[in-house]
């Protein structure tokens, strides 16, 4: 955290991906799973967001696997050629309040959304959890 932290204060992008998992057992704490895609990953590293997505992030553990495996999965109709999108908020969108937050606010630290969606809710969320 300590270089997302860093990089968003100098303004630089980051390509950080955090995927929080909650067990059904609501004792257990929830599990973080973080990949920096800045330097290197895998070509869904360069998947945009929209605020009307047409993929998800589903994470998958064989058994006995520690770290999941992140997988895009389809959710909207994409026509040939379309572009593959998810949300970068994920679940924390439907959370977040509006108008922004008031200065000092876990998540008053927002970049405008340019995806054009027709209900493009203006911003990204940098979801802090």
């Amino acid at each position: 955290r300590a270089r997302e932290d860093a990089d968003h204060a100098a303004g630089r992008p980051t390509y950080i991906l955090a995927v929080v998992e909650h067990s059904r057992d609501a004792s257990l704490p929830a599990w973080r799973t973080v990949i920096d895609a800045t330097d290197r990953g895998g070509v869904a590293r360069f998947a945009n967001h929209s605020c009307e997505p047409t993929c998800d992030v589903v994470a998958a553990r064989a058994r006995y696997q520690l770290l999941p495996t992140l997988s895009l999965v389809v959710v909207a109709d994409v026509v040939k050629g379309g572009e593959l999108t998810f949300d970068y908020a994920g679940l924390a969108a439907a959370a977040a309040a509006d108008p922004p937050p008031a200065p000092g606010d876990v998540e008053a630290s927002r970049t405008r959304c340019w995806c054009g969606a027709r209900s493009c809710r203006g911003w990204l969320l940098r979801h802090r959890a």
